[in-house]
């Protein structure tokens, strides 16, 4: 298999738990999706560096965790989140 059938046999297997990994983390359906997506994205683009010293499947959900908890402490979130609760 190249890595964009990799991939796709990813987001098929793992594609909805990777939504509710990202959406337990932001509580968006629409900024989880992006999440998820971003998340697969990165997968296509780090699969060179899997060593194959785990699963795919937990590299695959480490990148998600890592992605998330940098979006959740990213400015853009912080500020968006500190708006829309003190209204």
């Amino acid at each position: 298999m190249n890595k964009e059938e990799i991939v796709i046999d990813l987001m098929d297997r793992h594609g909805t738990s990777i939504l509710r990994l990202a959406y337990s983390y932001v509580r968006n359906r629409q900024t989880a999706e992006d999440l998820s997506q971003e998340t697969f994205i990165k997968c296509y683009q780090k699969m060179d560096t899997f060593q194959g010293e785990s699963k795919i499947e937990t590299w695959l959900y480490r990148l998600a965790v890592n992605h998330c908890n940098d979006y959740v402490k990213s400015w853009h979130y912080r500020k968006v989140q500190h708006l829309y609760y003190s209204d």
